[in-house]
């Protein structure tokens, strides 16, 4: 007679090793299926916990005064909702001494983006801000990720903030940072290491619950422990081999710190697919180029080779920065090959 198998034990200690023994045993394919586009939330929930992190099955959550490791009740989840994301609203219910989650309440806000199959991944859910952090070396920096990244916020309703960290390494700052600065956006440098804007930025963070984004090892868990130093996250060095950043965050998870402020911490991306958007929409999250194009001889211009071109004209004169032309090109190009 076979012995009846019983449930799987997961504990705080091995949540995360469980995680990535799912993923690599899963086909990625499936696992961003899970991540699809889909209704948002059940508006009949009454959420009673907030989600800090998410995986497959399980799912840490804040509830009740306290930080509970609870499986998800798949079954009540994908009817309403997309794969669970950090800072979404949950249900939480016992089931016997489980904790289970069995529903998610609509998202106020969300950031996402368009994963290789096409679908949309949600990053993180019902945040204030996205700290988008970058350095000017180590890694080198890329606007265009940060052009995605903005334009991912506003599509999502979220107030878009730059971080300049690693200051200390240069004098020099990367020429697209004077033009989000002329274009009004909030712009602020920081320096793990001596304490820079530190300061400026606890404030700007403060009472809100904040995403943090970038590439992978511009200094993201490096600035949550230098926010709060009670945190200790782990942090990674930049390659040497490469200039590229490592994986130190595996996953998105939220962190409550001193004085008020929650942030989600996310996984470094190399690459942001914006999701949401038709290409011919992108001027309108380049407001200098929209502006521009109203100058333009065609009303259809697609702003590359057509003579009377505002765009072209301004980035011949110097009036409209050649690095974010060309990011714009590179975004419009990849949403009409998507």
């Amino acid at each position: 007679m076979k012995k009846k198998k019983g449930r799987q034990k997961v504990s705080a200690d091995n949540w995360e090793r469980q995680h990535d023994r799912q993923l690599s045993s899963t086909p990625q394919y499936e696992y961003e299926a899970r991540d699809a586009d889909s209704p948002i939330g059940d508006p009949n929930v009454v959420p009673n916990a907030l989600l800090l992190a998410y995986s497959g099955q399980w799912a840490w959550v804040q509830h009740e005064g306290e930080e509970r490791l609870c499986r998800v009740d798949e079954r009540s989840i994908e009817r309403h909702s997309a794969a669970l994301a950090a800072g979404d609203a949950v249900r939480v219910e016992w089931e016997g001494t489980d904790p289970m989650v069995r529903g998610v309440a609509p998202r106020r806000t969300k950031l996402s983006r368009r994963m290789p199959n096409g679908r949309e991944q949600i990053v993180a859910a019902n945040i204030d801000a996205l700290l988008i952090v970058t350095a000017p070396l180590q890694p080198r920096f890329k606007a265009g990720v940060v052009d995605r990244y903005l334009i991912a916020a506003e599509v999502g309703g979220i107030e878009p903030i730059i971080c300049l960290n690693k200051v200390d390494l240069t004098d020099k700052e990367p020429e697209a940072i004077h033009a989000y600065r002329e274009l009004g956006m909030s712009v602020v440098r920081t320096s793990c290491a001596t304490g820079e804007g530190l300061d400026e930025l606890r404030e700007l963070l403060r009472g809100k619950l904040t995403v943090l984004a970038g590439q992978s090892g511009v200094g993201k868990s490096s600035l949550i422990n230098a926010l709060d130093p009670e945190m200790d996250i782990v942090v990674q060095t930049v390659s040497r081999f490469n200039d590229k950043g490592r994986h130190t965050t595996r996953r998105a998870r939220l962190h409550e710190l001193q004085g008020g402020t929650r942030i989600i911490d996310t996984p470094g991306v190399r690459q942001m697919a914006v999701h949401g958007l038709e290409a011919q929409e992108v001027d309108l999250y380049f407001p200098e180029i929209a502006e521009l194009a109203t100058s333009c001889r065609f009303r259809d211009c697609r702003h590359q080779s057509e003579p009377g071109c505002a765009i072209l004209a301004a980035v011949e004169s110097g009036d409209l920065p050649a690095i974010r032309y060309k990011s714009y090109l590179r975004i419009h190009d990849s949403l009409s090959e998507s």
